[in-house]
C-alpha cells in the first residue's frame, strides 16, 4: 500500500524526527553528566517512534486501516514496551516532572492529532487550534518551571 514516493517521505520523517528527538535526549543526558550519553534502547525507541510519526504524517487516516494499522500499532506497542522496560535506566537522573499542565497539554495534543486525521476541513482546523494550544501550554509550563529553578538531579 502506498507509492514509492510516500514510503520515501515516511523514511524522511522517520530519520528527521527520530534523529532530532534522539539528539535532544542525548543533550539532556550529557548535561546531567550521565554515561553513556547514547543508549541503545533510546536509539531503538526513537527509530520506531519516528516510523510511527512518519506513517501518521504521510498516510494520515489511512495509517489506521488494514494493512498499515499493523505497522502503526506494532511500532507504537514496541515503543511503549521498550520505554516501560528501560524507564529506570533512561530516566534515573531526572526528577519526575509530570505536572497537571503537561498532562492536559498531552491530551489536547493527542486530540488535535486525531482531529487532523479526519478528512474534513472543520475538524482539521480544530485540530490545528488544539496543536497551537498544546504548544502554548507546554511553553507556559516550561517558563514556570525555569523560573522555579528545576534542574536535573545528577548522582
Amino acid at each position: 500500500m502506498g507509492t514509492m514516493h510516500q514510503w520515501l517521505t515516511v523514511a524522511f520523517y522517520c530519520v528527521f524526527w527520530g534523529s532530532w528527538m534522539l539528539a535532544w535526549e542525548t543533550r539532556k543526558r550529557r548535561a546531567a553528566s550521565l554515561k553513556p550519553t547514547l543508549l541503545p534502547a533510546s536509539l531503538l525507541i526513537w527509530i520506531l517512534a519516528g516510523l510511527n510519526f512518519g506513517l501518521l504524517m504521510e498516510f494520515r487516516w489511512q495509517a489506521l486501516r488494514i494493512p498499515l494499522v499493523f505497522v502503526t500499532a506494532g511500532s507504537l506497542v514496541c515503543v511503549l514496551a521498550i520505554t516501560r522496560i528501560t524507564r529506570h535506566e533512561r530516566n534515573k537522573a531526572f526528577k519526575p516532572a509530570v505536572t497537571r499542565m503537561k498532562t492536559v497539554s498531552f491530551f489536547v495534543l493527542m486530540g488535535g492529532l486525531a482531529l487532523l486525521l479526519v478528512p474534513h476541513p472543520l475538524p482539521q482546523m480544530i485540530g490545528y487550534f488544539c496543536l497551537v494550544g498544546a504548544g502554548a501550554l507546554l511553553a507556559l509550563d516550561h517558563f514556570q518551571s525555569s523560573r522555579q529553578g528545576s534542574r536535573p538531579i545528577s548522582k
